[in-house]
């Protein structure tokens, strides 16, 4: 394992002064970073070729695991239960996702988990939807208007290709799992953006705990003017989550309905939705949550591919609210937010980006 001992101590645990005083980390070149998730003490950032790059204590780490081919899309998750995140990546083009395993001290080993997608996955999940205290894998089949469940067979590995469940319409571009209405089952939200029949809505799936799902009656909900990617968070301090969402239209050039909006939680498996943007955005099709200004609510964080920037959005007891927009130097494609930053990379520069919020 490659490493290499940059000043990222004083870049990742400084208390940020503005939101306008961005620091970098430099990859390698050729690198060109795809995708980044967070979690714990470490970031993970996954190049075009598959190449793993891992933030861990203040030193840049290059393990000897693959991303897998085309990674676009990544989530940190304790998968095997010993209290380090893993991470697990979508793999465009591909019939697998890969699975990230943390052994501790930056070292990973990649293992992909062959699965049914078509055309192929986008995105992944992570929660134990059967009840048996395993972490099961989640990812879509838009052309089937279907997710994937891969059930883990408790022997540390998943029942691979794993098993359909109806959505209704087609996810797309991505399927969060969380316990929505508090019952203490893990249900599931997406996007209904299918590129060859989007609609303006999200579809919400109750769970059961024991793998099957049932449509919220109010599902699909009409989300925005151009739903493409969500994250649940609680952004009014209720303790409900909510439901965030980055509209995009698909097109870098045509950005008059990009911004976000959000899906209130009212409790009682009832949702009250904003579609009105709370602010616009430019090219904003992917959105990180956390509470990024430590004031105990939940925040977001979208990019704004179209003017290299990204925005934050508050949350208060009020719902979200505009919050600053700062610059950045390249195209911002993926962001996670960690502690008080914003992390963004671009695949058109070999760089981490870290932005300070306050």
């Amino acid at each position: 394992m490659r490493l290499a001992l940059l000043p990222l101590l004083l870049l990742l645990s400084c208390t940020p002064a503005t939101a306008s005083t961005a620091n970098r980390i430099v990859l390698p070149n050729g690198f060109h970073p795809q995708a980044i998730a967070a979690s714990g003490n470490e970031i993970a950032v996954c190049g075009r070729r598959g190449d793993l790059a891992i933030v861990h204590g203040g030193t840049l780490i290059f393990p000897h695991a693959w991303c897998g081919a085309n990674p676009t899309h990544m989530i940190a998750a304790d998968v095997n239960g010993d209290g380090m995140p893993d991470f697990v990546v979508a793999n465009h083009d591909t019939d697998y996702i890969t699975l990230l395993q943390n052994h501790g001290g930056g070292r990973f080993t990649s293992h992909q988990i062959h699965v049914h997608s078509k055309p192929h996955p986008h995105t992944v999940a992570a929660a134990d939807v059967n009840g048996d205290g395993q972490v099961d894998l989640i990812t879509d089949s838009w052309a089937e208007n279907r997710v994937t469940l891969v059930l883990a067979d408790g022997h540390g590995g998943w029942e691979s290709p794993g098993i359909g469940v109806p959505t209704g319409r087609g996810p797309y571009v991505n399927v969060v799992a969380a316990d929505l209405d508090g019952d203490g089952h893990t249900d599931l939200a997406m996007p209904n953006a299918r590129p060859d029949d989007p609609h303006d809505s999200v579809t919400i799936l109750f769970g059961d705990g024991r793998g099957h799902f049932e449509p919220a009656a109010q599902s699909p909900i009409v989300a925005g003017p151009a739903p493409f990617m969500i994250a649940v968070a609680d952004v009014n301090g209720d303790k409900r989550p909510d439901i965030l969402v980055a509209n995009y239209s698909g097109h870098i050039t045509d950005t008059a309905r990009d911004g976000l909006t959000w899906i209130r939680n009212d409790g009682g498996r009832h949702f009250t939705a904003f579609p009105e943007r709370i602010v616009a955005g430019h090219g904003s099709w992917h959105i990180a949550a956390g509470d990024v200004n430590g004031d105990g609510f939940d925040d977001v964080a979208f990019n704004n591919a179209a003017e290299k920037s990204v925005t934050v959005v508050y949350g208060s007891s009020a719902g979200p609210r505009p919050g600053p927009t700062p610059s950045v130097t390249l195209q911002p494609e993926d962001l996670a937010i960690f502690g008080r930053r914003v992390i963004v990379i671009g695949g058109d520069r070999d760089e981490i980006w870290s932005v300070p919020v306050r």
